[in-house]
C-alpha cells in the first residue's frame, strides 16, 4: 500500500493506503510441482494507481495517456504452495524491480538484492 499514485514521491508513504480512480494491474505466474502437496511458483507483477484529475497534494499522481506506462511498478519473485485441493497455503517472496516514485533514470533495481529487500507475503487461496 505504499505505491503510487502515479510517480508521487511524498514522505507520507506509510501513513495511508494508496488509492486512486484508475488501477492497472497485471500478473503472470508459473506453477510447478516439487514434492507431493508442495508446489513452487515464479511470478511477475506490474501496476499502479492514478487519479483522473491533477491533485495538488499528490504531484505526479494523475493519469496521463502519454506517460502512464512510465509509472508502472514491476516486481518479481518466487513462492511455495501447499496445495491440499480444498485449500492452498501460499508463502511468497517478491522483489521490487522498478519503482516509479524514484527519479527517472534511477527507477530500476541497480544492485544485487539483500534479504531485507524482499517483501514476504502469506496467504490462503490464489490471489487471482
Amino acid at each position: 500500500y505504499n505505491l503510487g499514485p502515479g510517480s508521487y514521491q511524498g514522505e507520507e508513504r506509510l501513513t495511508f493506503d494508496r488509492y486512486g480512480d484508475i488501477k492497472i494491474e497485471a500478473n503472470i505466474e508459473y506453477r510447478f510441482p516439487l514434492i507431493n502437496v508442495v508446489k513452487g511458483a515464479l511470478f511477475v507483477d506490474a501496476g499502479n494507481v492514478w487519479f483522473m484529475q491533477e491533485n495538488p497534494d499528490f504531484k505526479g499522481g494523475e493519469f496521463l495517456i502519454n506517460k502512464f506506462y512510465k509509472d508502472l511498478a514491476v516486481s518479481a519473485g518466487f513462492g511455495i504452495r501447499l496445495d491440499f485441493d480444498f485449500f492452498i497455503f501460499r508463502l511468497d517472496a517478491g522483489l521490487p524491480l522498478r519503482n516509479p516514485a524514484k527519479d527517472p533514470g534511477n527507477r530500476w533495481i541497480e544492485s544485487l538484492p539483500e534479504f531485507g529487500d524482499f517483501n514476504l507475503s502469506v496467504g490462503i487461496g490464489y490471489p487471482f
